[in-house]
């Protein structure tokens, strides 16, 4: 056969809820200003991902 026996069963994870969450938010951000710089999205994109672990750990 060409395929590797690990390949064939092999099953993705997926994404995280956390992960997706933090996509929409990055897509939204995104089509609202789509002329930010690279460093601020960076710095962005921190900041949600702080607040997004402190409200999937509190429960909020």
């Amino acid at each position: 056969m060409g395929i590797s026996r690990s390949s064939f069963y092999y099953e993705a994870k997926g994404e995280s809820l956390l992960n997706l969450e933090l996509m929409q938010l990055i897509d939204k951000q995104f089509l609202e200003t789509p002329f930010m710089a690279p460093a601020r999205w960076r710095d962005t994109c921190a900041i949600m991902k702080d607040i997004m672990s402190v409200v999937s750990v509190s429960g909020i």
